[in-house]
């Protein structure tokens, strides 16, 4: 999918994505031509398969699947059945995963318990999509663009406090990208609570630093302090139990840009294995 947004050439490759991911993908060009309704077209670059794209239509008409969707998943979290058709699961089971939109909801996915011994599906229903927080960094910057991500459907500013960690637990339950106001120190007692965020570094340079010099004397700092901060904060990032995302500081130049990059930085994170190392305090 290319399309063109606030005069930059925009790509997003669909061919390993997901109902759910190739659905959001497509949403966001439809938001563009919205907003621009004599704007730039869409394209699509189609890579043809008919012998897989017959073998799909054969299994949705014998009712062998229900998408194209088929991926495996590890659990973190115990969850009961219910009426609704959810699926009772304890964490570390392994789920076969075969539609991201079931019914064409946003926040379930449609999956099977998997045999211990084969490579069976077993019991099936669905399960919920789970968004896990949002670290953004260096902090100063982080702090800046907390309150704008906040104003994003789906997203919500959750202020430290001491029920702190019960509270991400319940926006997180409600299908929300909880966005911390927190620093590095915070990483490892989330993952004590296995909450695992999304940790975001936005690199800087001087010449991008510059264009949120009014935002920062707003906040009473200066483009020293926050390039500071990040060369002090970028090393420290190496010795995180997890993995991180780096943004590049060529690829924004301004606040609009690099909160378009945010948006489609923290969904390929989202979509992401998280991979922990054991917490050896």
């Amino acid at each position: 999918v290319r399309y063109e947004q606030n005069s930059r050439a925009l790509k997003m490759v669909l061919e390993d994505s997901t109902l759910e991911e190739a659905t959001w993908a497509l949403s966001q060009t439809m938001n563009v031509q919205q907003r621009r309704p004599h704007g730039d077209a869409v394209d699509l670059v189609l890579l043809s398969s008919c012998t897989d794209y017959k073998a799909l239509l054969q299994q949705l008409q014998n009712s062998k699947t229900s998408s194209g969707d088929s991926f495996y998943i590890r659990v973190n979290i115990s969850l009961p059945a219910d009426t609704s058709g959810a699926l009772a699961v304890s964490c570390n089971d392994i789920l076969h995963v075969t539609n991201t939109r079931p019914d064409d909801t946003e926040d379930l996915w449609h999956a099977s318990q998997v045999h211990p011994c084969q490579l069976l599906d077993l019991q099936s229903g669905t399960v919920p999509n789970y968004y896990r927080p949002i670290l953004l960094l260096p902090t100063i910057l982080g702090r800046m663009l907390d309150k704008k991500l906040d104003s994003w459907q789906g997203f919500q500013l959750c202020e430290p406090g001491k029920k702190c960690y019960n509270l991400l637990l319940d926006k997180i339950c409600e299908g929300l990208h909880c966005v911390l106001p927190l620093g590095l120190d915070c990483v490892r007692r989330l993952h004590r609570f296995e909450i695992f965020p999304i940790i975001i570094f936005i690199g800087l340079s001087a010449r991008n630093a510059r264009k949120l010099r009014s935002k920062l004397q707003r906040n009473g700092q200066t483009e020293e302090q926050l390039l500071a901060c990040s060369k002090s904060e970028e090393p420290l990032l190496d010795k995180l139990p997890c993995l991180y995302h780096s943004v590049d500081p060529d690829s924004w130049c301004d606040q609009n840009s690099l909160l378009t990059s945010l948006r489609t930085r923290i969904w390929e994170e989202q979509r992401k294995i998280v991979w922990v190392e054991p917490d050896l305090w």
